[in-house]
């Protein structure tokens, strides 16, 4: 919805309802993903009898790109708003099968030269200025801005990367299932409580796009979770079980030949598992923090002088605690466990890492 004022009834007409209400097409159920897409043609439209540069309308979005106005291209709603923006959103819907909302983009005026901020639900995330501008780019040259904006949006794309998991809710799963699924899903949930399945599923999509996992092979994923669901298996079962998946392990993050390979030692591995104790059904490392951080130096101190690097571990149930054991420090480090490889990345000699003997402290953190 855009905040315009005496607008309204004409922004209203230019969304085109009728296009998808009054059958039962899948924009009649789920209109959020056709909305998007006419929220962006109306802006254009609107921006003639505003004034206002579309681009700089009050949209209702939770990504917000705020930029100096030495940034701004020369034609904001052309570049921004037609290629930035859908380009942005492209990439993540084709890598990952993830629909990230729009974006708006706003002015910062009379503050630092050069300065972008970037703002997710009201809230900042990131900010920058001066080595993201081309040396003359308040020339007004229009490629110098353009390619100051797509550095920026670089930026953001690293943001939202990292945190897919938060545009997975429920409403995201019930339109990927719609869309992939169909009739068979509905006759799926005719069969069982669907309030009690979807949440379920919907935590195991977000527990795979949180290490970012594509669920473009949506139909593939979700035959294994109702499979898996009616064996009455746990959410981390079915995740190990999707991520083996002959059509999802090659899309693995890590899972190529551009990543430098790193793998524990044995004995390192080994302590690992003897750390690891089940609470309430779960896994956990149960380390003492001294020796927590020097596992975890030793891994940033090996990765230290690589671009890409990734680790890989023997056994698949302690792969997710070493990933969340090293992400804090290592957030662009994917772990994956020796059975995901594929065959060209594990043929790679790896680089093993080794770790000083332990010295217990007696204190134990999980």
């Amino acid at each position: 919805r855009f905040l315009v004022g005496d607008e309204a009834s004409r922004l209203q007409a230019k969304l085109g309802y009728e296009r998808f209400l009054g059958d039962d097409s899948y924009e009649s159920r789920n209109p959020t993903d056709a909305v998007m897409g006419l929220l962006e043609v109306a802006a254009v439209e609107l921006s003639t009898t505003t004034g206002e540069p579309a681009s700089l309308l009050n949209v209702m979005a939770p990504l917000i790109v705020q930029l100096d106005e030495a940034l701004f291209p020369p034609d904001p709603d052309e570049y921004l708003m037609k290629e930035a923006a859908p380009r942005f959103r492209e990439s993540l819907s084709t890598r990952y099968g993830v629909t990230v909302p729009g974006i708006r983009f706003e002015a910062a005026a009379g503050e630092r030269p050069g300065l972008y901020r970037l703002l997710e639900d009201e809230v900042e995330v990131d900010e920058g200025t001066g080595d993201q501008l081309p040396p003359d780019s308040s020339s007004g040259g229009k490629k110098e801005r353009q390619g100051a904006v797509d550095r920026v949006m670089k930026r953001l794309e690293v943001h939202v990367k990292r945190n897919l998991a938060q545009w997975i809710r429920i409403q995201e799963v019930q339109n990927l299932l719609e869309r992939h699924c169909g009739d068979r899903y509905r006759r799926d949930i005719a069969g069982f409580d669907h309030r009690a399945h979807i949440g379920p599923l919907t935590a195991v999509i977000r527990g795979l796009v949180a290490e970012r996992v594509p669920i473009r092979e949506f139909t593939r994923i979700y035959d294994t979770y109702r499979r898996l669901w009616e064996g009455k298996k746990g959410g981390q079962t079915m995740i190990r079980e999707i991520r083996c998946l002959p059509e999802v392990r090659p899309g693995l993050w890590g899972n190529d030949e551009h990543h430098s390979r790193f793998v524990l030692a044995a004995r390192a591995e080994a302590e690992l598992l003897q750390a690891m104790r089940l609470v309430q059904g779960i896994p956990i490392l149960a380390l003492e923090p001294r020796r927590r951080a020097e596992l975890v130096a030793a891994v940033v101190a090996a990765a230290a002088d690589v671009s890409l690097a990734s680790l890989t571990v023997g056994d698949r149930v302690l792969r997710p605690l070493v990933r969340r054991l090293i992400e804090d420090d290592l957030p662009e480090v994917p772990v994956l466990a020796r059975e995901e490889l594929e065959c060209l990345v594990a043929a790679v000699e790896a680089v093993e890492i080794g770790i000083p003997e332990a010295q217990s402290s007696g204190e134990v953190t999980t």
